[in-house]
């Protein structure tokens, strides 16, 4: 449940955060797309089945 809830926290926060600075003209259109792929990473690690993950 908790993977879940991470999930969403972070692409929910990724959508807003890349709105807003967009928005504001604080972030290209390339600014956010990195942040995107920021966000696939860091789905991709917490999805990633712990036998798999480095000790």
């Amino acid at each position: 449940m908790w993977k879940a809830i991470a999930t969403v926290a972070v692409w929910g926060g990724t959508v807003l955060l890349a709105h807003l600075f967009h928005l504001y003209d604080l972030l290209s259109g390339t600014g956010a797309a990195w942040m995107f792929v920021g966000a696939i990473v860091v789905t991709i690690s917490i999805w990633k089945p712990e036998d798999e993950k480095e000790e």
